[in-house]
């Protein structure tokens, strides 16, 4: 049952990464912004 439940996550976490991906570039580039004032 947990197997099933890391399964499913792994899946929804692909998922998401792939609506992201097919998101405009306007959402890329904030999602870069974020990430460099987190590193600074």
């Amino acid at each position: 049952q947990f197997i099933w439940y890391q399964l499913l996550e792994q899946v929804r976490i692909e998922t998401f990464m792939k609506d992201l991906l097919k998101m405009p570039s306007q959402f890329d580039d904030q999602v870069m912004y974020l990430t460099r004032l987190q590193q600074s």
